[in-house]
Formats: C-alpha cells, sequence, structure tokens
C-alpha cells in the first residue's frame, strides 16, 4: 500500500521519520504493511499506545473519527474502541456535548466482565478522569477542548 501522498514508507521515513519516535514508527510500519491508510494516524502528537487502538480500529472496522484524538488518552481511546467494537451505540454516551465519562467506564468495566478483557486499573481511570471534559459535536466525534473553552 502507499501513503495518500504516494510515499513508499521508506520514503516517508526518509522524509518525516525524525519526527516519529522507535515505538510510533514501529506502529505506523505495521498499518502500513497490513494495507491500512496510516495516513489517519500518522502525526507525531500521538503516542504509540494511541496509534495502536487507531490501527486496531482500522483493522476491525471500527469507527475511529469517534476516538482518534490526539486529545484522548490511549486509556480513554481503549475504552471507545472496545466498546465500539462490541457493537455500542456511542450517541449513549454523549449529553449534549461531552462524553459521559462515568456511564463509559461503567459500560466498559461490564464489557470487560463478560468478555475477560482487562479492566482498567485506578491510575488508567484518574488520567482519563483528570483530562476531563471530553467535547464532541454532532457526530460525536472529538473537538479541541481549548477551542470550546475559547467560545465561552
Amino acid at each position: 500500500m502507499k501513503l495518500k501522498n504516494n510515499l513508499t514508507f521508506e520514503s516517508f521515513t526518509q522524509v518525516y521519520g525524525d519526527r516519529y519516535n522507535h515505538e510510533q514508527l514501529w506502529w505506523l510500519r505495521k498499518g502500513y504493511d497490513e494495507g491500512l491508510d496510516i495516513s489517519l494516524y500518522a502525526n507525531p502528537n500521538f503516542e504509540y499506545e494511541q496509534m495502536s487502538y487507531i490501527r486496531q480500529g482500522l483493522e476491525n472496522n471500527v469507527d475511529i473519527s469517534k476516538y482518534a484524538s490526539t486529545n484522548y488518552s490511549h486509556f480513554l481511546m481503549e475504552i471507545i474502541y472496545h466498546l465500539l467494537k462490541d457493537g455500542a451505540q456511542f450517541d449513549d454516551y454523549i449529553l449534549e456535548d461531552c462524553l459521559e465519562v462515568d456511564k463509559l467506564i461503567a459500560a466498559y468495566d461490564a464489557l470487560c466482565r463478560r468478555n475477560g478483557l482487562m479492566r482498567l486499573d485506578e491510575w488508567s481511570k484518574h488520567v482519563i478522569y483528570e483530562e476531563a471534559p471530553y467535547y464532541v459535536n454532532s457526530k460525536g466525534e472529538p473537538i479541541d477542548e481549548t477551542s470550546k473553552q475559547s467560545d465561552n
């Protein structure tokens, strides 16, 4: 597969590789080798864990537009990815223009118990709550919190 700009992966790393760390390049290469559109997560502001969940979403036909945001920690991405993969209706976790974090975490805990997934530890939950609120647009897609706050 080629990137949207028709670069091979080797050309991409020659031109842009210094913007990414080793782990990020590994996840980009993995997606590229799998034929995925890595331009959807080829952003040096994504941590490699975030790239992993975006790649998994692409691989499993999950709507990544609901969580592919540098504003979302990989812990929050993990929750949203698994809920969407399980068939959850994402609108159920939105109140007005914000994600309902308590509801997301409760639904994820129930999913973990049902499917044997590893539950989030207290640190992961702390990170999610610490970065809240999470604003979304009318389609449930993440929007930048700083631009939302400046609108008020």
